[in-house]
C-alpha cells in the first residue's frame, strides 16, 4: 500500500517509487511489460517530505520524515548512495527537481529556503528564499528555464523561481485552496 511519502520518478521508460509511510521499500514499474519489481532498499526510511527526480541514470531525493538526507539510486548498478546531506531538516513539502544539468530542492516544513545541488561537484548551495513559507503540498516542477511551485497547504499562492536571475515571482493565484498533498509537473510547455 503507497502511503504518506510515496514520491515517483519516471526515467522515461520506467516509473520509480519510493512507498513512502516509514518504510524503505523501493519498486519500479515497467508500463511495456505491466510489471513490478522489488528493487534495493531505501537507505533509510520515506516519510512526509520524501520526493525524488530523475537525472542522467539516477534517481535522486529527500527521504523526508524530518531527516535531512540526500539519497541517489543507480538504475544501472541497482545501489543506493548517500550523498552530502541538506542544511536543514525536511518535511511536508520537501521537494526536488531538475534543469537537466543540476538539482534544485525545498525542504518544505514551513521554511522559505532554496538550494541547488550542483552534480557535477556534489555540493549544495544557498538560493533566494521563497517570499513566504512553503508548507506540506509545495511541489517543484521545471520549465524552460524556470521553477514552479504551489505555496502549499491552505493557501492558493503560485510562485515561480528563475534559475538565471536567482529571483522569485508571485503568480496568478490558483483557482482553489490546496491540501497537503499537491503533486504537480510540465508537460509540452505546460504545467499541471
Amino acid at each position: 500500500v503507497l502511503s504518506i511519502g510515496a514520491t515517483f520518478a519516471s526515467d522515461g521508460t520506467d516509473i520509480y517509487v519510493m512507498r513512502g509511510y516509514g518504510d524503505s521499500l523501493f519498486w519500479k514499474y515497467s508500463p511495456t511489460t505491466d510489471t513490478w519489481t522489488t528493487l534495493a532498499d531505501l537507505p533509510g526510511s520515506a516519510y512526509y517530505g520524501a520526493d525524488i527526480v530523475y537525472l542522467d541514470g539516477y534517481i535522486y531525493g529527500f527521504l523526508g520524515g524530518t531527516q535531512n538526507a540526500f539519497v541517489r539510486y543507480s538504475i544501472e548498478n541497482n545501489t543506493w548512495e548517500t550523498l552530502p546531506a541538506l542544511a536543514e531538516l525536511v518535511y511536508q513539502g520537501g521537494s526536488v527537481t531538475t534543469d537537466g544539468t543540476n538539482i534544485y530542492a525545498t525542504p518544505g516544513n514551513s521554511a522559505q529556503s532554496f538550494y541547488k545541488y550542483t552534480v557535477a561537484s556534489g555540493t549544495w548551495g544557498t538560493l533566494a528564499g521563497a517570499p513566504n513559507t512553503l508548507r506540506g503540498g509545495t511541489d517543484l516542477a521545471y520549465y524552460n528555464g524556470i521553477i514552479y511551485t504551489p505555496r502549499g497547504q491552505g493557501t492558493n499562492t503560485f510562485y515561480s523561481y528563475s534559475i538565471s536571475t536567482n529571483t522569485w515571482s508571485t503568480l496568478t493565484n490558483l483557482p482553489g485552496t490546496l491540501g497537503d498533498d499537491v503533486d504537480i509537473t510540465s508537460v509540452n510547455g505546460h504545467v499541471y
